[in-house]
């Protein structure tokens, strides 16, 4: 907990900004913004547009992003549509090193979607009747991203996150 609330500080901000690279899931040509074919994989919520749940986190976090845009401007940031705002619990293998393990091994992403549904199902969150809750912490920026980190809002979703990105 305290490495991550430490990317929230001022000084963490300072630092990253001179270190930040563009996205290579995202180019931007003639002032349009095009998702690239990006090989690996992540497990992450349903997109805001899936989640009528989260409709207000998902509003709030839109106000978010308005904000950081109007401060920063669009030369440091590309603003992502809110409809693929999304929480990222892991992300598991990306870019080269999924593409060797896919040529090393043709039925590596069989056995990686398999091992995901396997943690999910050992899991078994809904079995115990409490949902994972979360706060936001604050905004931190990354080498190729600026995000917003959340914490789980207690003991019970804490373990329960933990649990899944052991497994």
């Amino acid at each position: 907990m305290n490495r991550v609330a430490q990317t929230t500080l001022l000084s963490s901000y300072k630092s990253q900004l001179e270190y930040i690279q563009q996205s290579p899931k995202f180019t931007k040509l003639d002032g349009q913004i095009e998702a690239n074919n990006f090989p690996g994989y992540s497990v992450i919520t349903p997109p805001g547009e899936e989640d009528s749940q989260n409709d207000k986190y998902y509003q709030h976090l839109q106000q978010c992003q308005q904000l950081l845009v109007e401060l920063l401007g669009t030369n440091l940031m590309i603003p992502l549509p809110s409809n693929s705002f999304h929480l990222t619990l892991a992300d598991l293998i990306w870019e080269s090193a999924f593409i060797d393990a896919s040529q090393t091994n043709p039925q590596f992403e069989e056995k990686l979607r398999s091992c995901i549904a396997e943690s999910f199902q050992e899991l078994s969150i809904a079995k115990n009747g409490h949902q994972v809750r979360w706060q936001i912490l604050g905004i931190m920026v990354m080498t190729r991203a600026i995000g917003v980190c959340l914490v789980p809002k207690d003991e019970s979703s804490y373990n329960q996150i933990l649990q899944l990105r052991r497994s």
